[in-house]
């Protein structure tokens, strides 16, 4: 255990975490239930060892109930 991810506008519903990728010092952290269940993926970057939230990514498209961020995974730089 290095650190606990919480997202800047977390929520209890957001369901942070509910699919996650890391490669090297960046992760992926899902959130199914942000935004009615639209969904996000939250960015966070590693650097000496403390995780910090960078960007949060959401569908253009989005809608209620879409869960934007069912899964995730990383390769190299490519979420």
């Amino acid at each position: 255990f290095q650190q606990r991810l919480i997202a800047d506008n977390a929520a209890y519903a957001f369901q942070l975490g509910s699919a996650v990728g890391i490669s090297g010092d960046t992760a992926v952290v899902t959130g199914r239930g942000v935004n009615n269940n639209a969904g996000a993926a939250y960015i966070f970057l590693r650097n000496a060892g403390v995780w910090t939230q960078q960007q949060v990514l959401t569908a253009s498209d989005s809608f209620i109930n879409q869960q934007f961020g069912y899964s995730a995974d990383m390769s190299g730089d490519t979420i």
